[in-house]
C-alpha cells in the first residue's frame, strides 16, 4: 500500500526541510511532493529521518535475562526509532 506521509520535517544530508514522503511497501518512492497514495498522513510537526543506530547496546543476555532478553531489547530499540542495535 502506498502511504504519503505530508507537512513534515525532513532530515537530510544537507539540512531539514518540509517536504512529503511517499512510502509504497517498505521502499521510499519519492521525497518533495506528494504523489497519489492510497493513503494520506498529515504529519506537521513531525520530523522524518533516518532511522537511529546505537552503537552500545548491552542486552543483558546470556546471564541477565531477568533485565532484558535479546527480544525484549531489540522490540524497545524498534519502538523508539532504531533500525539497528
Amino acid at each position: 500500500m502506498t502511504v504519503a506521509y505530508v507537512n513534515g520535517m525532513v532530515v537530510t544530508a544537507t539540512g531539514v526541510e518540509r517536504a512529503d514522503v511517499v512510502v509504497d511497501g517498505n521502499q521510499i518512492v519519492s521525497v518533495g511532493k506528494s504523489a497519489a497514495a492510497a493513503e494520506v498522513l498529515d504529519v506537521t510537526g513531525c520530523v522524518i529521518m533516518p532511522g537511529f543506530v546505537d552503537l552500545h547496546t548491552h542486552l543483558r543476555e546470556p546471564g541477565k535475562e531477568e533485565a532484558e532478553t535479546i527480544a525484549s531489547g531489540s522490540r524497545a530499540g524498534v519502538r523508539g526509532g532504531y533500525t539497528g542495535l
